[in-house]
């Protein structure tokens, strides 16, 4: 499954989600971009574990401060949602391998977070559209939970019209 494209965080120079990048936070990660969002998914299998320290602190610095936690769980056991303990891990997405070609969908999401799509709780869904659906309710989910915890969040195209205004503004009045 690939949530974006693999991007070597040594070469790349856009948007890297806070990650180090002289490679003491993984050399690659997955990245997405479309007109509406920039995205780096903090992915905890690539980055390096220190054998000295039992906490991995290196790594929670990271993925306890996302709001949105992927899980891939290939045991029959339910994942719990305190396995990551932090103030984020809002949303939870949970993606059980089922039969070839089929995922099953577990999500978790704090009481204050309001639903949010394209996955549902207990949903099957087939390979070839859980990247596109896991990456799109990952996306909604952080929307969501920053809306809920970030009372002056506001949508990129907000964002951008307000920057546009200003520079406007600007460049009216000075002539």
């Amino acid at each position: 499954m690939s949530l974006g494209w693999s991007i070597d965080l040594a070469t790349f120079n856009g948007f890297a989600g806070k990650l180090e990048r002289d490679g003491s936070d993984g050399k690659t990660c997955p990245y997405f971009f479309d007109e509406g969002v920039e995205v780096v998914f903090h992915e905890a299998a690539a980055m390096p574990t220190n054998k000295d320290d039992i906490r991995q602190i290196k790594k929670k610095r990271h993925i306890g401060n996302d709001h949105v936690h992927i899980i891939w769980n290939e045991s029959h056991h339910n994942y719990r949602p305190e396995t990551i303990s932090g103030d984020f891990g809002n949303v939870q997405i949970q993606i059980r391998p089922l039969e070839p070609g089929e995922y099953g969908i577990g999500m978790y999401c704090d009481e204050q977070v309001k639903p949010f799509g394209p996955l549902v709780n207990g949903m099957v869904i087939s390979a070839d559209v859980l990247p596109i659906a896991v990456r799109a309710a990952a996306i909604n989910g952080h929307r969501r939970a920053t809306q809920v915890f970030f009372k002056t969040f506001m949508h990129p195209f907000a964002m951008r019209q307000e920057a546009i205004n200003r520079i406007v503004e600007k460049h009216v009045n000075t002539s």
